[in-house]
C-alpha cells in the first residue's frame, strides 16, 4: 500500500481496505485515515468498501493453509479488475513445501526493539497453474500475464518460476 499511496491524490476519491491478520490490524491501527482501513477478513473489507473496483494481491494465496478457496473468495469479490501478484505455480502437480528464511527478511525496515531476529518456516503450496487459471477465466479474462522473479523458488521438485496476472471481469461475471 505504501508505495500507492499517492495514488489517493486523484481528484477522485479512493479507499483501500488491506486484509490483514488480528495481530498485524493490531499493530497498524495508527496508520488507518479516511483512505485506508483494514479488515480481518475479504468480506470485511467489501463490507467497508462496498464496491471493489481493483483488487490486489501481492503474493498471499500460496501462504494462506487453503489457497484454492482462498482464490475462490477473490474470484467472488466480483471487482472489476484484479492484480494477482508474486505468485508461485507449476505446470505439474500442487504441492505444498516448507520456506525458510529470516525474520527481518519478512518486511521492510529492521526488526522492531526486543525482536531477535532468527529463521522462521511456514507452509508454501506451489499451485497447479491450469487449474488456477481455469478458475480464473470462469469470469475474467486474463488481460496479461507476466514472468516475476520476486517468486521465484527453488523446492525438491525443481525451479518454480514466478508469474503475476491482471484480469479483467468478463460482462457475463459476477458483479
Amino acid at each position: 500500500y505504501g508505495d500507492h499511496r499517492d495514488l489517493h491524490s486523484f481528484p477522485t476519491r479512493r479507499s483501500s481496505d488491506l486484509v490483514e491478520t488480528e495481530a498485524m490490524i493490531h499493530q497498524a491501527r495508527s496508520l488507518e485515515d479516511a483512505c485506508l482501513k483494514f479488515a480481518g477478513s475479504v468480506a470485511g473489507a467489501q463490507e467497508l468498501l462496498g464496491g471493489v473496483d481493483l483488487l490486489y494481491s501481492s503474493s498471499t494465496l500460496q501462504y494462506l493453509p487453503s489457497p484454492e478457496l482462498g482464490l475462490a473468495e477473490l474470484i467472488g469479490v466480483g471487482a472489476a479488475a484484479m492484480a494477482l501478484t508474486r505468485l508461485s505455480l507449476t505446470d505439474g502437480e500442487q504441492f505444498t513445501v516448507v520456506q525458510k528464511s529470516r525474520l527481518s527478511h519478512n518486511g521492510p525496515g529492521s526488526l522492531p526493539p526486543g525482536f531477535r531476529d532468527g529463521t522462521v518456516a511456514y507452509p508454501l503450496t506451489i499451485l497447479n497453474r491450469s487449474r488456477f487459471e481455469e478458475a480464473l477465466r470462469q469470469d475474467y479474462e486474463i488481460a496479461a500475464r507476466y514472468r516475476d522473479e520476486s517468486s521465484d523458488h527453488i523446492t525438491p521438485r525443481g525451479a518454480i518460476r514466478g508469474s503475476s496476472y491482471l484480469c479483467l471481469r468478463k460482462s457475463g461475471g459476477r458483479p
